[in-house]
C-alpha cells in the first residue's frame, strides 16, 4: 500500500519537475529501459521470463523517481531540520543499492492447453548494506532463497500465456503465500507515526 502511495506522490511531484522542462538522464534512461524490454508470452517460461525482465526494469525505476522525490522534497526536509533533533529519521531517503536477484526456473508443469506453473528458485543476490549483521542462519537462508510458483492461463491454445497468480514459500514456510493480492478498501483507523 505504501509502495503505491509512493509512486503516485512521486508521479505527482515529478509531474511539476517536467513541465518546467528539468529532465533527469538516469531517469530517462529507466524509463528507456522499459520501453526496449521485449515482451513475449509465446510459452510459460518466456512469460515468467519477460515478467522478470519487467521488474528488474521497475526497481531501476523506482530507485530514479524515489531520487526526484528526495529533490522536490528538499524544501520541506530543510524547514523541519530547523524545528527536529538529529535524533529524529524523519527525512525521506532512498536506498543506494538496487537489489539484485538470481532467479532460475525449476520446472514448467504444463497440466492442459490452457493452464500451467511454473517454479522457480530466487535469491536477493545484493551483498549487505554496510554495518548491517548477517548471522550463519540468516546467511544460509538467503543462500536458500524463496520458491516462487507462478500460475499461467490462456483462453485457448492459440493465445498468449498470461500470469494469474504468483505464490511464494519463504525459507521459513512449508505453505504458498500469494504475493499479489487485491488490496482491500482501507478504513483508515490508524494514525500513520510518521505523519505525526
Amino acid at each position: 500500500m505504501k509502495g503505491m502511495v509512493l509512486v503516485g506522490v512521486a508521479s505527482l511531484a515529478l509531474a511539476g519537475c517536467f513541465d518546467k522542462g528539468e529532465t533527469n538522464t538516469a531517469l530517462s534512461g529507466a524509463k528507456k529501459a522499459v520501453s526496449e524490454i521485449k515482451v513475449s508470452n509465446v510459452s510459460p517460461d518466456m512469460t515468467v521470463k519477460s515478467w522478470w525482465a519487467l521488474k528488474d526494469a521497475g526497481i531501476r525505476l523506482n530507485d530514479e523517481l524515489c531520487t526526484e522525490l528526495v529533490k522536490s522534497r528538499a524544501e520541506l526536509e530543510e524547514k523541519t531540520k530547523a524545528i527536529a533533533d538529529d535524533e529524529l529519521n524523519f527525512g525521506t531517503t532512498c536506498s543506494t543499492v538496487t537489489d539484485r536477484y538470481e532467479r532460475k526456473i525449476e520446472s514448467v508443469d504444463v497440466q492442459s492447453d490452457t493452464r500451467a506453473i511454473v517454479t522457480a528458485l530466487i535469491k536477493n543476490t545484493t551483498p549487505p548494506d554496510p554495518g548491517a549483521s548477517l548471522d550463519s542462519e540468516e546467511q544460509a537462508n538467503k543462500e536458500k532463497g524463496y520458491a516462487f510458483k507462478y500460475l499461467l492461463e490462456r483462453s485457448d491454445a492459440n493465445s498468449g500465456w498470461s500470469i494469474s497468480q504468483v505464490s511464494k514459500m519463504a525459507f521459513y514456510s512449508r505453505s504458498w503465500d500469494d504475493v499479489y493480492k487485491k488490496p482491500k478498501p482501507y478504513n483508515h483507523i490508524y494514525v500513520n507515526e510518521n505523519d505525526q
